[in-house]
């Protein structure tokens, strides 16, 4: 009993960690929306990207390290919104059923 007891914990223990791993801290990327996804990439795409969420497609972030389009959660959907088209840094980032929660998204500063 004490065996499967430690089992479990130790189960346990290797899954938090695999899941904090996953969970970065900062991500840099552009937001967008789920129906164009990384087409959306771009600061052109604002009028595009508030039509497709007035429609009904859930606001999203593409992510420049891992080239990967993710919808934010419920919590960020409306703030995000209001950044659409916009390449943002993220701070405080998680994962939530498969979706992207920040606690902080400042805009990058513009290239030149």
């Amino acid at each position: 009993m004490k065996k499967s007891i430690l089992a479990i914990l130790g189960a346990a223990a290797l899954a938090a960690t695999a899941s904090l791993a996953l969970a970065a801290d900062s991500m840099t990327g552009w937001v967008t929306e789920a129906h164009c996804g990384a087409k959306g990439a771009a600061a052109s795409h604002k009028e595009c990207g508030a039509k497709c969420v007035k429609e009904g497609q859930k606001v999203a972030f593409y992510d420049n390290a891992t080239k990967k389009v993710m919808n934010f959660d419920a919590d960020c959907q409306k703030p995000m919104e209001g950044m659409m088209a916009q390449e943002v840094t993220l701070s405080g980032v998680s994962m939530k059923d498969g979706m992207v929660h920040a606690t902080k998204a400042e805009p990058v500063a513009a290239k030149k």
